[in-house]
């Protein structure tokens, strides 16, 4: 009875549940671990190795990475991004446990939506701060084109009569000094 107690509570949780043996192949699937990577059946995974469900990028991490510490410590627990049957990324926390016969359990989580939720609140947060520093860069821009204005304003209403009268009495003062208008 506890066995198939057990059997009905692995086949039914939650998270994606897999069983891999000493070569790193699946000897088990949970419904959950197969929907996941957008399967139907188990039986399309039993018999493959994990990596047919990463990318290579990750694969090397997981090796290089992962695999030492799980050697070490029997178990790790982490964030991993697999690819689904349509090559579709999924983000996904998984805790690997080594058991007996050099195989080992995978618990996974698909987070993919919870990612999804952090980069588009990113986005919405540098989006924002973008619109701050546009609205800085404007008050700026109005703030210069306003002294500009006071400038011109300047010229014209007193600097360009100045130099035209000053223009016009050097211009009168030559003439009177020229020997032609004698």
């Amino acid at each position: 009875k506890l066995l198939n107690d057990l059997s009905v509570a692995v086949s039914s949780a939650m998270n994606g549940i897999a069983l891999l043996d000493s070569e790193g192949r699946y000897t088990y699937l949970n419904e959950k671990h197969v929907t996941e990577f957008g399967y139907v059946r188990a039986e399309e995974l039993l018999g493959k190795t994990w990596k047919a469900l990463y990318p290579e990028g990750e694969i090397a991490r997981i090796e290089k990475d992962i695999f030492p510490l799980l050697a070490k410590d029997g178990r790790w627990s982490g964030e991993t991004i697999g690819i689904t049957k349509q090559g579709q990324p999924i983000f996904q926390e998984i805790s690997l446990t080594n058991i007996s016969q050099g195989g080992l359990i995978c618990i996974m989580r698909n987070i993919t939506e919870k990612k999804e939720r952090e980069a588009v609140g990113k986005f919405r947060r540098e989006m924002l701060e973008t619109r701050r520093e546009l609205r800085e860069v404007k008050r700026a821009l109005r703030r210069d084109i306003d002294q500009l204005d006071g400038w011109l304003k300047f010229a014209n209403i007193a600097l360009f009569p100045l130099l035209i009268a000053v223009g016009g009495a050097a211009f009168a003062l030559r003439r009177r000094r020229s020997p032609s208008h004698s």
